[in-house]
């Protein structure tokens, strides 16, 4: 416990002097891993900071499980596009909102009637992300979307919260 309780003030330290802030035309790649209502997925994408505060981000995302109360299994592939706003900038902790499009290809099959569907729904989302940088290129992030699509097979709204790392160069 005494070694944990010096190594923590250590390691925030540490924090604090290595994270690189969001600079103009840093480009950024990233991993993680997907929670939604239903199921787990994979993420990954590509940003670029286009000012001190402005980031484009790219990303595609696959899940798959079951809808609930049914013998539904579905399949989504997900691409879209965010813009994302840093809100709180302090050195190596960011906090971005923003919001973007998507389009998704939802793949579904019922067990039972033995019935597939295959549809492309477009929507849109909106975007709340946390990042810690622990080093001067790499950090993690936690993120909470809001998605809402209009025609989707699978249910108009959804929540997605993902986690992975980031990597700067």
């Amino acid at each position: 416990m005494k070694s944990l309780l010096i190594f923590i003030p250590f390691f925030l330290s540490f924090i604090n002097l290595s994270g690189q802030p969001h600079e103009y035309s840093s480009k950024v790649i990233q991993a993680g891993y997907l929670i939604t209502k239903h199921t787990q997925g994979a993420k990954a994408g590509f940003s670029v900071i286009t000012k001190h505060s402005n980031i484009n981000s790219y990303s595609l995302a696959f899940n798959a499980g079951i809808l609930e109360e049914s013998t539904t299994n579905y399949k989504v592939i997900k691409a879209d596009y965010k813009y994302l706003y840093t809100l709180i900038s302090k050195n190596p902790v960011f906090l971005n909102a923003g919001g973007g499009g998507f389009i998704s290809y939802e793949l579904t099959k019922n067990e039972i009637l033995e019935k597939n569907k295959n549809k492309f729904s477009p929507g849109i989302c909106a975007v709340l992300e946390f990042e810690v940088f622990f080093s001067n290129n790499a950090g993690i992030f936690i993120s909470y979307e809001q998605l809402y699509r209009p025609i989707s097979i699978i249910g108009n709204f959804e929540y997605r919260i993902s986690t992975g790392l980031k990597y700067i160069f």
